[in-house]
């Protein structure tokens, strides 16, 4: 946790956290009207709160979707970027996708299934 002051004589307080799917580093921070201990104490659970609060929202998106909705997601967003013979095209990658994989699969449990496998 890092702090730095701010013009109008705050204080806030920093702290990184690594989000689990992007593997990359993310930050949060918390402003505070003095930097006393009792002060940075309060931010330290203020920024842990936050940082449990962005991890569980991710967890509860991912938990309870599945490989099928997954994919109908992906391909609305993906369709706008491309040509309509690409579109058109795709259309028997994804039935041999969902051949392979079973649409109805949870994706959290996706890697479990095919280890097993």
């Amino acid at each position: 946790m890092w702090m730095e002051e701010l013009p109008n004589g705050k204080y806030k307080f920093f702290e990184r956290y690594k989000d689990p799917y992007t593997e990359k580093l993310k930050k949060v921070s918390v402003t505070m009207e003095k930097k006393t201990h009792q002060a940075r104490n309060q931010a330290a659970i203020l920024l842990q709160e936050k940082i449990k609060q962005k991890l569980g929202e991710k967890q509860h998106a991912v938990s309870n979707i599945t490989f099928e909705k997954l994919y109908e997601e992906f391909e609305e967003n993906w369709k706008h970027g491309v040509k309509n013979s690409t579109v058109y095209a795709s259309k028997n990658v994804k039935k041999e996708i969902l051949k392979q994989i079973e649409g109805d699969y949870l994706v959290r449990n996706l890697i479990d299934v095919y280890y097993k496998k």
